[in-house]
């Protein structure tokens, strides 16, 4: 850079390393001289400034002489609230175990397990780094006698058409004798039928939720077992046929009165129009007709409107005629029927 004195005969400038360290050689050259001097940069000491400790969780259950164990997890940062890595604590309990944890990671954290045997009561961990200290409390208490484990799946009752595929939602809940759900545990199924997929272990209220799926009719029974406390609970999907309203079909001639001249082929049209029984047109439905007199070409399949329609002619043939025409929808079949009125005449 270049740049003037001011009126001492000085340039100044600041120098910023982004955290780079090492020796830096800075050279100034005026009038022909150069003048240098050596910044020396070293990696300053992390002093700690904050430092966290957690348990997870803080009320633990045991049976006499068993065992009980939380999580611990401890951080600490700098003045910059930067993680301190390769830090190792110090850390004193009022009971419990606990195993010497690693040294902190590069964003200042390490966890391990504090454990109990027998143990029963509030019980403290402190952490020590420097003039900095947290501490964490557990309780840990002698387990209750009653625990529950239940099963749920809603819908219970389902009704398909037939090869659909359907859902229930179940829900499995392990509580322990003080109403708190029971974390990280595996509860055992097993089903008479349908899709389960693969079940995680049960959430922080001590619950798994997931989908079952079905494609067919009939009961099935899904059983849950908790094999640590000898728990077991089961729950039944019936699974039945829906049965549906008929369809709805209407009929209608194109025009309503027809003339014809002797020895001339009268046109005219039949459309049809297919709902299901709640009144939403069907595509895709192939009516059948059946006519009194005179000959029709075959009707198409209804359009996205829900509507099919083909010539109907006569010949020589003068009169009231009924043309009827029939749909099935669901295993259900629907008919309407209108007349046209052929009539001689120009």
């Amino acid at each position: 850079m270049r740049d003037t004195t001011n009126a001492l005969g000085r340039v100044n400038l600041i120098f910023r390393t982004f955290a780079q360290v090492g020796d830096q050689i800075i050279a100034a050259t005026a009038g022909g001289v150069t003048a240098q001097r050596i910044l020396v940069i070293r990696q300053g000491r992390n002093n700690p400034n904050i430092i966290n400790l957690t348990a997870t969780p803080t009320l633990l259950e045991a049976d006499i002489n068993g065992f009980a164990q939380t999580r611990i997890d401890f951080t600490i940062r700098d003045q910059g609230n930067q993680g301190i890595p390769n830090f190792n604590g110090l850390f004193s309990a009022t009971g419990g175990s606990i195993i010497f944890p690693l040294p902190t990671d590069s964003n200042g954290h390490t966890s391990f397990f504090w454990n109990f045997t027998n143990e029963f009561g509030e019980f403290w961990l402190t952490a020590r780094a420097g003039t900095k200290r947290d501490s964490v409390m557990v309780h840990v208490q002698e387990s209750p006698d009653l625990f529950s484990l239940t099963v749920t799946a809603d819908p219970s009752l389902l009704e398909i058409d037939s090869n659909e595929e359907v859902h229930s939602q179940v829900t499995i809940t392990l509580l322990d004798g003080f109403g708190q759900g029971r974390p990280n545990a595996l509860v055992n199924i097993s089903a008479s039928g349908g899709i389960i997929p693969e079940l995680p272990l049960t959430d922080a209220n001590g619950q798994i939720q997931f989908n079952w799926a079905f494609r067919g009719f009939g009961d099935y029974y899904l059983f849950a077992y908790y094999s640590e406390w000898g728990l077991r609970d089961t729950v039944t999907v019936l699974i039945s046929l829906r049965v549906h309203e008929p369809p709805q079909v209407s009929v209608y001639t194109i025009p309503l009165t027809l003339r014809v001249d002797s020895n001339t082929v009268g046109t005219a049209f039949i459309r049809v129009v297919a709902q299901d029984e709640n009144g939403i047109l069907l595509p895709g439905i192939t009516p059948t007709l059946s006519v009194e007199a005179g000959e029709f070409d075959p009707p198409p399949p209804t359009d996205s409107n829900g509507e099919s329609e083909t010539e109907w002619r006569f010949f020589n043939q003068f009169d009231r005629f009924q043309v009827t025409a029939m749909i099935e929808y669901n295993g259900q079949a629907a008919t309407d029927n209108t007349l046209i009125n052929v009539v001689y005449g120009p």
